[in-house]
């Protein structure tokens, strides 16, 4: 693409064409001899017919035709900046400045010892048909599972299979109260991206809440962004009955995704998986610290407790045992490779974004978000063996079993829970829940 200088130039030349012309017409004079002359320096302009003739077979129509085409052409260069300059206002504003862009390491854990596969989850079999049902509940032997773009929430019986609509989430038409909307305000930080949520803390009267909030500038549309980061995230509490910026107490930031969420037995400790550092962590409210709950061999989502006290953590992000490596992960250490790959991923994104504001359609609405999401993530930027795997953990953090499976057919497990001897498994790319008798 041209210069800036070289195209404020032309901009100028060719207005001085079209000025020269309103003049000349203006005042009576013939315009032709100036207009030859202009018309023929201004470089960027488009060649007339043999001749210069036009309609009339004259020289003017000609002329007429070739500050038209200046124009045209006029208005397509800074019809490329103004997309330029907005792809770059755009990134600075969305990327740039909320990012600390730093090189991380993340432990890489072989799959070995008590990683060993272990082929568990071929025996999984399919449940239920929901649309991607990343997270769920159990109650009473019902499953309660969200359908992706929906807004319904599924009670499944396990006993028959079967599934039927229980609720439909319809804040708009006064069904349910909305707690906490998107934009509110936490600390000054508008809250985009909450992802997971425990109940810390319950005494009939009032609930606190803790959540994860896995970026603080992107929506979870865009969370491969996110993920190129070094992490905006954050942990906070929430009590819905105090007032004003008192109903919030932030326990740690610049976490690099936050994701699945779970409370201790203490009600004094909370656990949350850092997804892009391959960890869980854990933060002592009594000691206001942060420390290591334990390492994975991948990327860890859902957490949730079981009946007996132990802790299924799901690593839908995992190499498998024939290696292979996402590059994310690969590129951990360069930090202007991620910058890089970020900003190519977002000027594609802006693009597409604009190109659907001017000529709105289904098309370039579907396939903007589709550029920055996770879909891309696990299409084109992972390139690990096919693998899944879920882990139990005690409440010190230490591996006491494992279930894993290369390409079982059920990939990004999102989260599991065991009940009655089954453990019960969504994820949010398959449209079924799993089962495998344990």
């Amino acid at each position: 693409m041209a210069s800036t200088s070289s195209l404020v130039s032309s901009a100028v030349r060719a207005m001085r064409v079209v000025s020269e012309k309103m003049g000349s017409a203006e005042s009576g004079s013939s315009p032709r001899r100036v207009m030859l002359t202009k018309a023929r320096s201004t470089t960027f302009a488009l060649p007339g017919p043999p001749g210069w003739s036009g309609a009339d077979g004259g020289l003017e129509g000609g002329l007429e035709r070739r500050v038209d085409n200046t124009a045209v052409v006029m208005f397509k260069q800074v019809a490329y900046l103004a997309v330029v300059f907005a792809i770059l206002i755009r990134f600075y504003v969305r990327i740039y400045p909320s990012r600390a862009w730093e090189p991380y390491e993340v432990t890489d854990i072989p799959l070995t010892g008590v990683y060993a596969p272990n082929d568990a989850l071929k025996s999984i079999a399919f449940i239920v048909d929901v649309a991607a049902p990343e997270s769920f509940d159990i109650r009473n032997g019902k499953i309660y599972a969200g359908q992706k773009s929906k807004g319904n929430i599924v009670e499944i019986d396990l006993d028959t299979s079967t599934k039927k609509v229980v609720a439909t989430l319809g804040a708009a038409e006064g069904t349910h109260e909305v707690l906490l909307p998107t934009g509110t305000l936490v600390k000054n930080i508008p809250v985009i991206c909450l992802n997971d949520v425990a109940i810390l803390r319950d005494d009939g009267k009032t609930t606190t809440y803790v959540l994860s909030e896995s970026s603080t500038t992107h929506a979870m549309e865009a969370g491969i962004l996110e993920m190129l980061s070094s992490g905006s995230g954050r942990v906070f509490l929430f009590n819905p009955a105090m007032p004003g910026n008192a109903r919030f107490t932030v326990l740690g930031e610049n976490l690099h995704f936050p994701n699945g969420i779970e409370v201790l037995p203490d009600a004094q400790t909370i656990i949350v998986s850092e997804t892009a550092r391959r960890r869980v962590l854990k933060y002592s409210i009594r000691e206001n610290k942060w420390d290591v709950f334990a390492e994975l061999p991948g990327g860890p989502d859902g957490i949730r407790k079981t009946e007996k006290g132990k802790y299924l953590v799901t690593v839908p992000l995992i190499q498998g045992p024939n290696g292979g490596k996402d590059l994310i992960t690969y590129f951990s250490k360069i930090p202007p490779i991620r910058f890089l790959v970020s900003f190519w991923l977002d000027s594609i994104y802006t693009g597409i974004y604009f190109i659907n504001e001017f000529v709105p359609n289904t098309f370039t609405a579907s396939l903007s978000n589709k550029v920055i999401s996770f879909d891309t993530l696990s299409r084109y930027f992972d390139f690990s063996d096919p693998y899944s795997l879920v882990v139990e953990l005690d409440v010190r953090g230490k591996v006491l079993r494992t279930f894993s499976g290369r390409d079982p057919g059920f990939r990004r497990i999102s989260q599991a829970m065991i009940y009655d001897k089954k453990l019960i498994l969504g994820s949010y790319e398959h449209p079924f829940l799993a089962v495998l008798q344990i």
